[in-house]
């Protein structure tokens, strides 16, 4: 029958429709338990509510970006224990809640780019521990923060904040970044580097501040 067929698919892509809520596609009554990869790009979607993913744990990729999402429930990926790569560039995101991302204990590719992300809490990232990969660039951070990036960001190899507003960075804000190799600054409106601005990073072999043309 046909949900037995449904049973069977891992990956699920309706990029560039008209789809504006999740529960549209992931919806309870359908059951696609062996679901792997979500591609949902470029669609109407302006918000992602908890409990949308309760029946959907064994996602290891989801791509929403591209849409028009503001809000992000508090715990809304909590069931997502087994996501590995997050993709939300391109939204409309203004604001992230402390503990946002509370369950993505595997995740290791998050893509924020392309927001209107301006400040996090040293909560904001909590809980990604086996991150390997966060893309900040192109929001609207002024300020780096000192407990911004902590200890559980301790695995992250790549960091890009490039064309934000960033003027200043506080001194030993990366310092908890130990697996830190590439850092991207290009394209912001720093106006002095300062030698502390990048202790603790002794792993780093790239780093890349200034102006890139495009």
């Amino acid at each position: 029958d046909k949900q037995s067929l449904l049973n069977n698919i891992q990956t699920i892509s309706l990029a560039k429709n008209r789809i504006n809520k999740l529960e549209n596609v992931l919806n309870s009554h359908i059951q696609m338990t062996q679901l792997i990869r979500l591609i949902l790009a470029n669609n109407q979607i302006k918000s992602i509510n908890r409990g949308v993913f309760k029946e959907f744990s064994k996602l290891r990729h989801i791509n929403l970006s591209g849409n028009e999402i503001e809000n992000l429930d508090e715990n809304v990926f909590i069931d997502l224990v087994n996501l590995e790569e997050l993709f939300l560039q391109q939204n409309k995101l203004v604001h992230l809640k402390n503990d946002q991302f509370k369950g993505l204990n595997k995740l290791r590719v998050l893509v924020l780019s392309q927001n209107y992300l301006k400040n996090f809490s040293s909560r904001t990232f909590k809980h990604l521990k086996c991150l390997n990969e966060l893309l900040l660039n192109n929001n609207q951070i002024e300020i780096v923060e000192q407990n911004i990036f902590n200890s559980s960001l301790s695995n992250i190899a790549s960091l890009d904040l490039s064309g934000n507003r960033i003027r200043t960075i506080i001194s030993n804000s990366f310092e908890s970044l130990e697996s830190l190799n590439k850092l991207f600054l290009l394209n912001s409106n720093l106006i002095k580097i300062e030698k502390d601005y990048f202790n603790g990073l002794k792993m780093l072999t790239r780093l890349s501040i200034g102006y890139q043309l495009e």
